[in-house]
């Protein structure tokens, strides 16, 4: 079973009668190992890929001094790290991009997220942009009579 990320767009972007949902899964990016750049590329990941390019010019500095071996064992650390991280850029660049998090859901596939989301969602009559409904605070301490009104040891003072 995969666990898979829920989220909904922003409300400007969402549409009237169903929002688009993301699922994105919860684990590692295998293809970021294979081919990072054209993944970043893929995923829409420019400050990265910007980034992983950087870093890539680097070690090819590296290769043409005494620290090739050195460079060759770097070479492997950048794929490593979005194969390990590579699907949690992609959750922060839809938080920043204002879509929200609405929670998590387990399935065998992507689509089966997708049956148990909208067989929970139960067909709901409330947009998932209205605010929570308030109700009164209906919480209260039940003292049996004739009794102190105290928390342990110490006194609660009217």
């Amino acid at each position: 079973m995969n666990t898979y990320s829920i989220y909904l767009p922003p409300p400007a972007q969402a549409q009237e009668n169903e929002p688009v949902v993301k699922f994105l899964v919860d684990g590692n990016a295998y293809f970021a190992v294979l081919l990072p750049p054209v993944w970043l590329a893929w995923h829409r990941l420019w400050w990265a890929l910007g980034v992983y390019i950087g870093i890539v010019a680097i070690i090819l500095l590296l290769v043409a001094t005494p620290w090739r071996d050195a460079a060759l064992f770097l070479s492997l650390i950048p794929g490593l790290y979005l194969w390990l991280e590579g699907n949690e850029l992609i959750a922060q660049k839809y938080q920043r991009k204002g879509w929200q998090f609405v929670g998590v859901i387990q399935g065998a596939n992507e689509e089966d997220a997708e049956l148990r989301y909208y067989e929970l969602k139960d067909a709901e009559t409330v947009s998932p942009y209205s605010q929570p409904k308030t109700t009164e605070n209906t919480t209260s301490i039940h003292r049996p009579p004739n009794q102190p009104q105290s928390i342990g040891l110490f006194p609660l003072e009217n």
